[in-house]
């Protein structure tokens, strides 16, 4: 039986490289991966490239991104942009079988009076997510053109092993070195977390099962900073100061129901905070 043929492009990201190292190590898949360095999304000429290695049974999962963690502004917008309208021209004139689109909650914004699911309001807030909710509307057009399957992910935060960004990560280095902790704000901003094996384990089940549609890859409810950091505290048996600073953005105050993820993926089993952040103190938790 011929390996099922996956493309990751963005594979040298935190996100791609996990999912690619991973699929890798699947008997029943064939995982290519590109990078910047070989493909430069943003030059519709390289997708020439892509091309050559597709055909009518390939699956692309589209992992490549340039992150607000960097900065927010229009430049960031304007790029991730101009990725998906590149993927979208090599997809008008290049039939694969399935694209699998990494997008993000924060296309719902900061705020809900009511828990959140797959077809409530998107109110983007930030150059990052208009580019994320931009990006599916465009991918869902040119895939519903051209005969494409198509899977939209829309997970929380991407936590685990080489995570640089994260609160989580920010947070654990502070404790092992000793350092105060900051937090903008209250504390009260709720970060929704998500273990990047749990990701992982949907996108096997959408290859392998063919799946389709919009999912919110997300525990229902999340975790405040300040009960994050008593949780760091809790695990790594040790404690730093706490220094509060002004806000820059309104805290984040979601919640989410995740009925359609449960049904489809068999009530799926996230991983706890608890034993999914224990990784970050490595060096001092034997």
């Amino acid at each position: 039986m011929p390996k099922e043929k996956i493309i990751i492009l963005g594979h040298s990201g935190f996100v791609g490289s996990h999912l690619y190292h991973k699929l890798q190590s699947e008997l029943m898949f064939e995982v290519l991966g590109f990078s910047i360095n070989e493909i430069n999304l943003l030059d519709t000429q390289a997708y020439r490239k892509l091309a050559d290695v597709c055909d009518e049974q390939t699956t692309i999962i589209m992992a490549a991104a340039l992150l607000r963690n960097r900065s927010d502004n229009v430049s960031i917008f304007d790029s991730n942009i101009k990725m998906v309208l590149n993927l979208a021209n090599f997809l008008s004139f290049n039939k694969i079988k399935h694209l699998i689109y990494t997008s993000s909650v924060s296309i719902y914004g900061k705020t809900s009076e009511s828990p959140i699911t797959e077809i409530s309001p998107t109110n983007p807030d930030s150059f990052y997510s208009s580019a994320k909710a931009c990006g599916e509307l465009i991918l869902k057009r040119i895939c519903e053109e051209s005969g494409i399957a198509l899977t939209t992910l829309r997970p929380g935060r991407i936590y685990g092993k080489n995570d640089i960004t994260s609160p989580i990560f920010n947070f654990s280095q502070n404790i092992i070195l000793g350092k105060p902790i900051e937090i903008y704000g209250d504390g009260s901003h709720r970060f929704y977390c998500v273990h990047q094996n749990d990701l992982l384990e949907i996108v096997i089940k959408v290859i392998s099962e063919e799946l389709e549609g919009d999912y919110n890859v997300i525990p229902s409810s999340g975790i405040t900073l300040l009960e994050l950091a008593e949780l760091l505290f809790e695990l790594s048996g040790r404690r730093v100061e706490i220094k509060f600073k002004p806000a820059v953005y309104q805290p984040i105050l979601l919640s989410f129901n995740n009925s359609k993820l449960q049904a489809v993926f068999g009530k799926f089993p996230f991983t706890s905070l608890k034993k999914g952040v224990k990784e970050y103190f490595a060096p001092i938790i034997p």
